[in-house]
């Protein structure tokens, strides 16, 4: 889990985020400072996909190290994580 927040300049620590942005960004009420988990698998599925698009998107500039981002992935699970990402998305798209 992130230990700051990456949604507005000031990258809160994420027990004690300032904005509504990064409360809502982790899933936490206001004044609720405890991460609130969704309650089926597929909305846990969707928020997670939400995050790192929302992180990819905000966060990963032109220059970013892409090789340095998927090395927390071993080459099978980059491999599967594309297959099943692909799979989403022709499925979406096709809707």
């Amino acid at each position: 889990m992130e230990k700051n927040c990456p949604q507005c300049e000031n990258h809160c620590p994420v027990e004690d985020l300032k904005c509504g942005e990064g409360r809502s960004y982790f899933g936490i009420e206001k004044g609720d400072r405890r991460e609130a988990r969704p309650e089926r698998p597929e909305e846990r599925m969707i928020t997670l996909l939400r995050k790192c698009g929302h992180y990819l998107h905000h966060s990963v500039g032109p220059d970013a190290d892409l090789s340095a981002m998927v090395n927390v992935l071993s080459p099978d699970e980059r491999a599967t994580l594309e297959r099943l990402l692909e799979k989403c998305l022709g499925k979406w798209q096709s809707r």
